[in-house]
C-alpha cells in the first residue's frame, strides 16, 4: 500500500469523525467506521514500513485482520457517501453518457464520410 494513499484516507477520516455526513445514531457509526478504518490503516501502515515493532506484531498474530477491516470499513463508507450524493453522481453520469455519444456519432460520421468521399 503506497504511505500517500494511507495518508489521504487517514484525512479523509479524519473528516469523517469531524463532521459525518449523517446525523444522530447514522453519524455515530460513521465515526466508528472511520475511527476503525484510520486506526486499521495507521497499524498497517506502521507495521508495513517497520515503524512500530508493537504494530507489527499485532499484525503478525492474526494475518489479514487489519486488511479485512479496513476494507469492510472502507466499504461502508464509500457506499455511504455514494448515497449521499448519489444526485450529483447521476448529473455526472449523464454529462459522460452525453459526451461518448457526441464523439462516438462524430468520429462515425467523419469515418462513414471519409470512406463514402472514396466512392
Amino acid at each position: 500500500m503506497s504511505y500517500g494513499l494511507a495518508g489521504l484516507a487517514i484525512v479523509a477520516d479524519t473528516g469523517t469523525l469531524i463532521s459525518p455526513e449523517d446525523s444522530g445514531a447514522m453519524g455515530y457509526v460513521d465515526r466508528g467506521a472511520a475511527a476503525g478504518n484510520a486506526v486499521g490503516l495507521a497499524a498497517v501502515t506502521a507495521a508495513d514500513a517497520g515503524w512500530i515493532a508493537a504494530a507489527d506484531g499485532i499484525a503478525a498474530v492474526i494475518p489479514g485482520v487489519g486488511e479485512v477491516a479496513i476494507a469492510v470499513t472502507g466499504v461502508y463508507l464509500a457506499g455511504d457517501f455514494i448515497y449521499h450524493n448519489r444526485a450529483a453522481l447521476e448529473h455526472v453520469a449523464d454529462d459522460v453518457g452525453h459526451a461518448v455519444t457526441r464523439t462516438t456519432e462524430g468520429a462515425w460520421h467523419s469515418v462513414t464520410s471519409t470512406i463514402g468521399s472514396w466512392f
